[in-house]
């Protein structure tokens, strides 16, 4: 893992070039801070960054930006190629190390890029410099685990092109002076995250997962002539995996269990000390079963707890750590955690960023890198995959009897759970093994009077408001966009899916790359700690497109096939159990020790410097919070995530 950085500008001298490399270079170090070092090229205006995280071939051979023998390719890599011995073996290629970098250079010079893109399995984003076609090609891997902005330096200049793992790498560049998407920043607040291809600022872009982008050297095209394409499809993989459904639930199981322990082997590989992130539920506990039963010694599991009791998900994964002999670690996250982390969380997350579960991903990855951990295997991916979310449950079955009744009723339902007694509606969900319960029931009845469809009802989920204009500044309202779906790939139309696939299909596409793989990279990179998820390998993928939606869910369950293997490594009875994701006590935390911080950034001087949001509706949302009125939390939170970025970003 590596952070990676660049631009093309034929207007820099040598030094200058060389002097900017230095710069994005330290300002992506704690990607990689095993080494750093630069190319330039200045008849063509290029400069390739790179810095290392030395995962296999520790030593000088395995430094980038690295070469290929004939010296036609050039590249800057971020990532893992988990299958480099087996592309090895096919090879004839005169090896200079032993790293999977150059591995797929050497593919890439044998094979052509496309056949070495089509062979490799892994994660990674990269810049690959093509000296005799004069061409640098921009890639990212199939799912965007890794990530990759690109855009331009100035608004004005469509000539200096500006490319980067995190957006760090940018504010090392005097020229980037790049405004505010007011776009992106409503989506932020709606979702919790930009979706690609946006981010927060203008002429800046997220390169979407699958893509490439190739730029013709030296630069003669326009704006316009600078697009994307895929390389990698997932609506292709669905399209045609579905011809091929398995229909017997055991070959299923065996399919899917013998590629998922390939894949944590494969993903295991590496010249470093290796862990797994262990939080008690499927997911994580089958990753961390695999490995062990792989390793003649005693893995090591890290964990992260909460004093509130019904967040509080270490004793589960304690119990599991114990019946499978790891070497256990378990945090408990307090209010001092918080007051440390969170008003610092612009340091880790270069771009707005606003899912609560980076906090205590942030403190795990942390432990795991100061006890002397390089790698750590994580479950994420298995929800999206494998059908985990409890939306592709639910949505359904209550889509199925909300539609019938008349629209013109609907607005009685939520009024009627308002009557209801809170406590009454808490216990019921305690019964049932299902935390936040209330805030749950309320949010569904409120998105449900705007569903005309179960595909509304999704994006209504997903999402915190019905209308993200009410929350934005006058003058802004003209410059967003407010359809239900707006920044979302929604290139699923014209593909013959049931509801829970479709919803599964949106997730792989947007949520996916751009909220969970964003917390993870970030969280990881924070510290120089690698993060593989072995349920997001290329070819456990294709096959969970071959599952009927039964194998994936089934009678109000989730995830059916991974239970049924995982019951193979662990008795049911300690796994077997609500999922409740990782829930944070954001809502408490902002009425106790993040009150003053929260406070401070939500006073109306602040907000009326920039006219980005209503100063009104938002005091209103804090003082109905402080004053137990409401929980605002999930609306509050992405306003002072924006607020702590912006005041750290001026």
């Amino acid at each position: 893992m590596c952070g990676i950085s660049g631009l093309i500008n034929l207007q820099k001298s040598l030094s200058e070039l060389r002097e900017l490399g230095i710069s994005m270079n330290h300002s992506l170090q704690h990607r990689g801070p095993d080494n750093e070092d630069s190319y330039v090229n200045e008849d063509l205006g290029i400069l390739l960054n790179h810095t290392r995280l030395s995962i296999h071939d520790l030593s000088e051979a395995g430094n980038q930006p690295m070469k290929s023998n004939s010296g036609r390719y050039l590249i800057t890599f971020n990532g893992e190629i988990y299958n480099y011995k087996e592309i090895k073996e096919e090879l004839k290629y005169s090896w200079r190390s032993t790293s999977d970098t150059e591995v797929f250079l050497g593919a890439v010079e044998e094979w052509g890029l496309d056949k070495a893109l089509e062979k490799s399995i892994g994660m990674f984003a990269f810049a690959l410099l093509d000296n005799k076609e004069e061409v640098l090609h921009l890639v990212r891997d199939r799912i965007g685990e890794k990530p990759l902005y690109w855009g331009f330096a100035s608004e004005s200049n469509d000539k200096f092109i500006i490319f980067g793992s995190e957006l760090n790498a940018f504010k090392a560049i005097p020229e980037f002076r790049n405004s505010i998407n007011i776009q992106s920043l409503s989506l932020l607040l709606n979702y919790g995250y930009i979706p690609s291809p946006f981010s927060i600022f203008n002429k800046i872009w997220k390169l979407p997962a699958g893509n490439i982008l190739s730029i013709k050297l030296p630069i003669q095209e326009k704006f316009n002539d600078f697009k994307p394409k895929a390389w990698w499809k997932l609506t292709d993989v669905i399209n045609h995996e579905r011809e091929a459904l398995i229909k017997d639930e055991t070959e299923a199981i065996i399919l899917i269990k013998e590629n998922l322990k390939r894949s944590v082997l494969y993903q295991s590989r590496a010249d470093v000390k290796v862990t797994s992130f262990l939080s008690g539920g499927i997911d994580s506990s089958l990753v961390t079963a695999i490995l062990q039963t792989q390793n003649s010694k005693k893995i090591n599991t890290f964990t992260v707890g909460f004093e509130s009791e019904d967040l509080n998900e270490a004793p589960f994964a304690k119990k599991i750590a114990d019946y499978l002999d790891t070497e256990h670690t378990e945090l408990m996250f307090t209010d001092k955690d918080a007051l440390n982390i969170i008003p610092n969380f612009h340091n880790f997350y270069s771009e707005p960023f606003a899912d609560p579960a980076a906090i205590p991903t942030l403190l795990m990855c942390k432990a795991a890198r100061q006890s002397g951990f390089k790698v750590a295997l994580s479950g994420d991916g298995a929800d999206e995959v494998f059908g985990g979310y409890n939306r592709y449950t639910l949505a359904p079955k209550i889509w199925e009897r909300f539609s019938r009744i008349d629209p013109k009723l609907r607005p009685l339902i939520l009024l009627f759970i308002k009557l209801i007694p809170k406590n009454f509606i808490e216990k019921s969900g305690r019964m049932f093994g299902i935390s936040q319960f209330l805030e749950r029931v309320e949010k569904l009845s409120y998105r449900l009077n705007y569903a005309n469809s179960i595909d509304d009802l999704y994006f209504l989920l997903i999402k915190e408001w019905h209308d993200i204009s009410i929350i934005m500044h006058s003058n802004q309202k003209n410059n967003i966009k407010t359809t239900n779906r707006i920044g979302i790939n929604t290139n699923l139309e014209s593909h013959d899916l049931q509801s829970i696939s479709k919803m599964m299909a949106l997730d792989c596409l947007s949520y996916l790359p751009d909220n969970n793989q964003v917390k993870l990279d970030r969280a990881s990179m924070a510290f120089g700690l690698e993060t593989r998820s072995p349920f997001l390998d290329k070819v456990l993928i294709d096959y969970s497109w071959r599952l009927p939606e039964t194998m994936k869910v089934r009678n109000a369950t989730g995830k059916v096939i991974l239970k049924n293997i995982l019951e193979g490594y662990l008795p049911k009875k300690i796994f077997d159990r609500s999922k409740s994701g990782f829930a944070t006590p954001i809502k408490d935390w902002l009425r106790g020790p993040l009150k003053e911080w929260a406070s401070d950034l939500l006073q109306a001087d602040e907000l009326k410097k920039n006219d980005y949001l209503d100063v009104q509706l938002i005091s209103n949302l804090w003082n109905d919070h402080i004053g137990f009125k409401a929980d605002n939390s999930k609306r509050l939170w992405p306003i002072l995530i924006w607020q702590n970025w912006l005041c750290n970003n001026k």
